[in-house]
């Protein structure tokens, strides 16, 4: 049986829907069965119809757009893979210049899957998100210092006066969280971590939790409502004295790990290290 491939570009970015057009006639000198996402018909493929089998999930543009794809097409436990759109992203592996070449791996079974961590967020009125990044508890427009307080299994972890909270999936980690002063941590580690924005003492570092820790963050303030923010594309209040709930989700993101793209080589470029190779090693 033919291997299922469905192409999600992204919306309103008509260079994507350009870069769908290449894959799907690219993809078919190999043997795939091609889809695209609802709506995108013009690509020339036929649209995937819901919980279809589909073995791979190509998703195409940014991180933004590659996050957002991500958090609605995991419940059909498929991989992904992202292709670039033209900058630099953490999260696509492949571009179309590579894609027939690093493609032929998915036929040849020769990858390898990620499964990484995802953070699941309990609103007070029981409301239920997915994050794949972080989540991120902030004043919103309300000018006062933010004062919130943190526990585990009813056990008093900290409090914290600050602008928000930002907690972080290890993908997360060189998100917000990295703009905060959060550590970079390992995509297919088994954390989560909590950083403070512009925490009103030094004495609040960033700390590094297990994934299985589940956390309640009470917002202590008789002020206005604040905001919770998930991935930051969708945003809810949380009002005077409301704790929210966070844990490791039961479903996993899975990502396709291509053999010749390196993390530690990826990273480095995007925060403008020197790239090495072994050949440049002393001795």
């Amino acid at each position: 049986m033919k291997k299922s491939l469905c192409l999600v570009p992204t919306r309103y970015k008509a260079s994507t829907l350009e870069i769908a057009r290449e894959l799907a006639n690219m993809l078919k000198q190999l043997d795939f069965a091609i889809f695209v996402e609802e709506g995108f018909e013009e690509v020339g493929v036929p649209a995937i119809v819901p919980f279809q089998k589909i073995d791979y999930f190509v998703l195409i543009g940014g991180d933004g757009s590659f996050v957002a794809s991500a958090r609605k097409y995991l419940p059909w436990n498929a991989p992904f893979i992202g292709v670039s759109a033209g900058h630099l992203n953490f999260l696509a592996d492949t571009s179309i210049s590579l894609a027939l070449l690093d493609f032929k791996q998915l036929l040849e079974d020769s990858v390898q899957i990620e499964e990484r961590v995802v953070l699941e967020c309990t609103m007070p009125n029981k409301e239920t998100f997915i994050a794949i990044n972080d989540i991120v508890l902030h004043r919103g427009v309300n000018p006062g210092i933010v004062e919130l307080s943190v526990f585990s299994n009813n056990e008093f972890i900290c409090d914290y006066l600050c602008d928000g909270l930002i907690l972080a999936t290890p993908t997360g980690s060189t998100a917000y969280s990295l703009s905060a002063g959060g550590p970079i941590v390992y995509p297919e580690a088994r954390t989560l971590t909590m950083a403070s924005i512009c925490p009103q003492s030094l004495a609040y570092r960033p700390i590094v939790l297990p994934a299985d820790i589940e956390l309640e963050v009470q917002y202590l303030t008789n002020q206005k409502p604040i905001q919770v923010s998930i991935d930051g594309q969708i945003n809810r209040e949380l009002q005077p004295m409301e704790r929210i709930l966070v844990k490791s989700s039961n479903t996993k993101l899975k990502m396709v790990k291509l053999k010749g793209h390196s993390y530690w080589i990826k990273l480095s470029q995007k925060l403008g290290l020197k790239v090495k190779s072994r050949a440049d090693q002393p001795g």
